[in-house]
């Protein structure tokens, strides 16, 4: 069969533009990481840094999403207008995304703030806590502070060490996959969602 007649065929054109690309990404891969080589490190950081800002969405689509799934007991509310807290433990490790991403949103009438909190006692004024990979000490001394009050912690952690020592979420960034520990969650007052259950992964 000929090329020209092959690619008109509706049962060979999809195969072949699947193998088109699947070739052409391979291709890429290999370009980049020869590119990658030949630059400066500091450079390569930066541009590696950026070949990755896929995970950074995906964390920052997950947090964004995640607050009409959890209900927080009244009284961890100021008042009826006050704004969920969302809480980035040292610094803010999505570089503004998470600010730009929720700005405008409103979750049951109530708006939500960014704040990057440096001490336990701030930490206890939030509803949702997240904890970059590298902070896993943070979370440590900080945990005392945490455990026990209705307060959804999030990390982002290939090691499962993070929900060994208490935190509720945590987000497998390389499969894209949530896990949640059952027995953290449940020494909170916060009601989880049936339906997180039964797409993550339950420890």
């Amino acid at each position: 069969m000929q090329l020209t007649q092959a690619l008109s065929d509706p049962a060979v054109l999809p195969r072949f533009r699947r193998s088109a690309r699947r070739k052409l990404g391979l291709f890429c891969s290999i370009v980049w990481t020869l590119w990658l080589a030949c630059l400066s490190p500091t450079r390569a950081a930066e541009l590696t840094r950026a070949a990755e800002l896929g995970a950074l969405e995906f964390q920052v689509a997950f947090i964004s999403k995640i607050l009409p799934y959890i209900v927080w007991p009244k009284e961890s509310f100021g008042s009826p207008t006050a704004p969920f807290v969302i809480g980035l433990a040292g610094r803010d490790s999505f570089d503004g995304l998470l600010q730009k991403v929720l700005s405008e949103s409103r979750v049951e009438g109530r708006g939500i703030e960014i704040r990057i909190v440096t001490e336990p006692a701030a930490a206890t004024n939030c509803h949702i806590l997240y904890f970059a990979p590298d902070q896993l000490p943070i979370w440590k001394k900080w945990k005392p502070a945490a455990i026990g009050r209705p307060l959804l912690t999030i990390s982002a952690d290939e090691t499962g060490e993070f929900l060994q020592q208490g935190v509720l979420f945590n987000l497998l960034v390389s499969q894209r996959k949530l896990e949640i520990n059952r027995a953290n969650s449940e020494r909170t007052n916060l009601k989880i969602s049936s339906k997180l259950f039964r797409i993550a992964r339950v420890k």
